[in-house]
């Protein structure tokens, strides 16, 4: 568990770099990575929320 931990450490704070900078793309990418950890750990409903967050950044940049 503690290697989840440290990657969901590395990508929130990746998560704030790409909002800092504007990248919707990058931003729902990394949702999307977030979101596959949250599946490993089995917590399904931030695993939803987050994918769905994902693809909503990542249509958003393609308008």
């Amino acid at each position: 568990m503690g290697d989840y931990q440290k990657a969901l450490s590395y990508y929130q704070e990746a998560l704030k770099i790409s909002q800092q900078i504007g990248d919707k793309a990058m931003k729902g990418s990394i949702l999307n990575n977030i979101g596959f950890i949250y599946d490993r750990i089995q917590d399904n409903q931030k695993t939803l929320g987050l994918l769905s967050r994902s693809f909503e950044n990542q249509l958003a940049d393609r308008t």
